[in-house]
């Protein structure tokens, strides 16, 4: 009996010896797999990400530094601004926007389908339900997140164009004024708002704002459609009506105003 016991005693610790070492494989396995899913996953951002982090920190870079250090265009100083001005940058900030939106779409989407389907192959594992649906989710929410924000941005763009073209087209007929004695400045910053035009002359000092909305037929009579009338209190173009144009003029009329007497020590009063 005892040498039967030994050998049953000698087979279990075997046994035991075995599982032993194969709940150790299991574990190692478990961590190779975890290391494999990782390495795919920082491989998979180390590739693509990069030159999105090095345009965002750039960007970002030349604001701070141009803020903390007062840096600006060597040609800025003391020249007179364009038409528009003010609206041509809004148009080049948006544009930036813009191309951030439209990237964000595939990024997402390559770094969620690497995550579903690439870690699984690259560890050998079956691809989880799971990560899948949470692949399609979040490419879902980052194309309707940027979606919504492109078109957004491209209405605003849209409006900022026809804005630009509007004063454009303000500055080329007031430009004319010039060949009777009149100076004639555009787009005036005034710190939080700017004037679009200012014409002075021997008439006086006038503060021009210019508005440009999309013509529309309403009749089918085209002259009338397109012609704006003036009632005293309220401006009608082409089905559309403001009187909150007429009260912005004021007010920069009255900025003006104030401004040049501050600075010429003589009262000024500007004509909206």
């Amino acid at each position: 009996m005892l040498p039967i016991t030994g050998k049953t005693e000698g087979h279990h610790q075997t046994k035991r010896h075995v599982a032993r070492q194969g709940r150790i494989h299991k574990d190692l396995e478990e961590d190779v797999r975890m290391v494999t899913q990782f390495v795919v996953l920082a491989g998979t951002l180390a590739i693509i990400s990069p030159p999105f982090f090095i345009v965002f920190a750039q960007l970002r870079w030349n604001e701070y530094r141009d803020k903390r250090t007062g840096r600006r265009h060597p040609l800025t100083r003391g020249m007179l601004r364009p038409p528009g001005h003010e609206l041509s940058e809004k148009r080049r900030s948006h544009g930036m926007d813009a191309m951030s939106y439209l990237a964000l779409g595939p990024l997402v989407g390559f770094i969620a389908l690497a995550t579903a389907f690439g870690i699984p192959y690259f560890a050998n594992e079956p691809v989880l339900d799971f990560m899948v649906a949470l692949a399609i989710i979040t490419i879902l929410g980052s194309s309707i997140y940027s979606g919504f924000k492109l078109r957004r941005i491209f209405r605003e763009l849209q409006a900022f164009r026809l804005g630009w073209e509007g004063e454009v087209a303000t500055a080329e007929e007031l430009n004319k004024l010039m060949r009777d004695g009149f100076e004639v400045f555009h787009d005036l910053p005034c710190g939080r708002f700017n004037i679009d035009h200012v014409v002075i002359g021997p008439t006086g000092v006038f503060a021009v704002e210019t508005k440009a909305r999309s013509k529309q037929k309403r009749s089918e009579n085209a002259a009338n459609d397109y012609t704006a009338t003036f009632d005293g209190q309220t401006i009608d173009f082409a089905g559309w009506q403001d009187r909150k144009c007429l009260e912005q003029a004021k007010r920069q009329a009255q900025w003006l105003s104030e401004w040049l007497s501050s600075a010429t020590g003589e009262p000024t009063i500007a004509t909206p």
